[in-house]
């Protein structure tokens, strides 16, 4: 049983109550909960496009854009946030590159020690180039300035680097290239170790030299042994799906040309890609063999040699089509596969799990995730740990919508999904990351007022803001805090409360009505120092008018106001 405070006397809360009321709401460092607010990643002059994200390791993340607030020359710029909202950086991003060309399609992965690696098409030279560059924990850039010399492009348009860790703090990139300005369209990829210096050879190792439909169509995921695996479309000879592993010394494993994933007389398109986690992978792709675009799947192991049936299994054939496929791991040797499905008119989101054996384990032709009845799409996704994953997509309107599926495919939050913006103007291309604790932080491009980059953390149980995990770094000193509830007024629903304790002394958070009786009451000095939530589920049945929130430590006291219009 909960310990008990002694109750104050009602004159006596009425009076605190009075006097709380006076006084405006305070801000604290911590994600915004409303979804028209919203974090600014960047609202510099000019306009900033394509995010990308990744993990900083703590519960933050770090993210990329290309940027034109220099008299409009396309720029690298990057952002760090803390897992507890706060940019870490200089505000509005540390450029990565000078403006001396012009820098576009960014791509970025963690270099697992608190910062991130970059790689980007850059024309400050002729012929087009790849460059890349490390930045740490601090925002400070710590290879060549503007970065490192990949690889040359002759690609008359970008490139669109992929990029993913070798898990030795370095990188594995991945491009597009030309022999000469009318050559075929081939793939090269180069690693580049945690200091800066390129592993194989000088220009990177030419994966395939037939024609390729540009790296658009082709991915990359590491091999888990300092080597990669990537996918790509052949538009040579038929729209098949071919892969590749390179090795940690840059040799090919498989077949020269690449083991087949896919060669069905059909087209088969944009192929994603996720490692399997024992050196292989499992690859999802759109497939026209029944007329209309369907989702198939295949796995490669890490010899190369397929797992499931020929030319893939068959994810989803709902009439008329699937597009926008994405994929992640279900953390046991499967995959989630997640797209946009036009089946019932207006394009909705679906999902499905297959696992190691290709078998699938969710509703067949798909989970909804969202059927609302405007279109929906760009969906994209990460694990939640829990066998299940996280889901975000955009609207047909301009907002951002999130759901969890569990292990067994079924919404963990409120039908069609939570709010993650609801700003005015359009928001588009969300990319999220894990938060290390089952939510996630997505990054868009927003249009709200100009085209800037925000972001928004929501947690495990859908709720924006969500708590920063222990023992990671924020931008200030943990002190006692009570963040304002959201949203407020309320209308019957679950209250999550997000606070801070400065120690582990005795704590309580309560909740008051206006005559001084005790609604509810968490004891949670047991939970430490740090950042928290709790759930007042006593808040469903509170009937209409204004409420007292009252978190205390010791002699310590906050407030915030709740009104209920229920």
């Amino acid at each position: 049983m909960l310990p008990r405070f002694p109750l104050q006397r009602p004159d006596t809360v009425c009076a605190v109550l009075a006097i709380v009321l006076l006084f405006p709401r305070p801000t604290h460092a911590f994600w915004p909960t409303d979804p028209t607010i919203n974090l600014p990643v960047c609202t510099a002059v000019g306009a900033q496009t394509t995010p990308l994200i990744a993990s900083d390791g703590a519960g933050g993340a770090i993210v990329v854009w290309t940027d034109k607030r220099n008299g409009g020359l396309a720029q690298i710029f990057v952002q760090r946030l803390s897992a507890s909202g706060a940019a870490l950086w200089t505000p509005n991003g540390v450029a990565l590159t000078s403006g001396a060309g012009h820098a576009v399609t960014p791509a970025i992965v963690s270099d697992d020690a608190g910062g991130a690696i970059v790689a980007w098409d850059d024309a400050r030279v002729i012929p087009r180039a790849v460059y890349a560059q490390r930045v740490d924990a601090s925002g400070l850039a710590q290879w060549t300035p503007d970065g490192v010399l990949i690889g040359t492009d002759l690609n008359p348009t970008n490139s669109n680097v992929r990029i993913a860790s070798d898990q030795a703090q370095g990188a594995l990139v991945l491009w597009a290239s030309r022999l000469t300005p009318v050559s075929p369209v081939v793939l090269d990829t180069q690693r580049i170790d945690a200091a800066g210096a390129l592993q194989w050879t000088p220009g990177g190792v030419a994966i395939v030299s037939s024609q390729v439909a540009g790296v658009p169509s082709a991915n990359v995921v590491s091999d888990g042994a300092g080597g990669e695996i990537v996918s790509w479309r052949r538009a040579a000879g038929g729209n098949d799906v071919n892969a590749q592993r390179i090795s940690s010394t840059g040799a090919k494993l498989w077949t020269a040309a690449g083991v087949s994933i896919c060669a069905d007389p059909a087209n088969q398109n944009a192929p994603v890609l996720v490692a399997d986690g024992v050196g292989g992978a499992i690859v999802a792709w759109q497939d026209e063999r029944g007329f209309e675009y369907d989702t198939y799947a295949q796995r490669v192991n890490a010899s190369g040699v397929v797992q499931w049936m020929a030319e893939g299994v068959l994810v989803c054939n709902a009439a008329p089509t699937q597009v926008q496929q994405a994929i992640t791991s279900d953390g046991a040797g499967g995959a989630i596969v997640v797209w946009a499905d036009d089946r019932n008119v207006a394009f909705d989101v679906f999902a499905q799990r297959v696992d190691g054996s290709g078998a699938t384990l969710w509703t067949a032709g798909g989970v909804t995730v969202c059927a609302e009845a405007s279109d929906d799409g760009m969906p994209a996704l990460v694990p939640d740990g829990s066998g299940g994953a996280v889901v975000t997509w955009a609207g047909f309107g301009g907002d951002l919508h999130a759901q969890r599926l569990d292990a067994s495919g079924a919404p963990v939050w409120v039908t069609d999904g939570i709010a993650v913006t609801t700003a005015a103007g359009v928001q588009d291309s969300p990319v999220l990351v894990s938060d290390g604790g089952d939510g996630a932080i997505v990054a868009w491009h927003d249009k709200r007022a100009g085209e800037d980059i925000y972001a928004q953390r929501f947690d495990r149980y859908g709720v924006l803001g969500g708590v920063a995990p222990l023992g990671v770094p924020t931008a200030v000193p943990i002190a006692l805090a009570l963040e304002p509830v959201g949203p407020n007024p309320r209308h019957g629903a679950t209250m999550f409360v997000r606070f801070a304790l400065a120690d582990a002394s005795a704590a309580s958070i309560e909740l008051l009505d206006v005559a001084g009786r005790r609604i509810a009451i968490r004891d949670v000095g047991r939970l430490g120092a740090g950042r928290h939530v709790v759930a007042l589920e006593e808040a469903r049945d509170m009937a209409p008018g204004v409420y007292l929130l009252r978190l205390r430590q010791g002699a310590d006291m906050r407030f915030a106001r709740v009104v209920s219009l229920r």
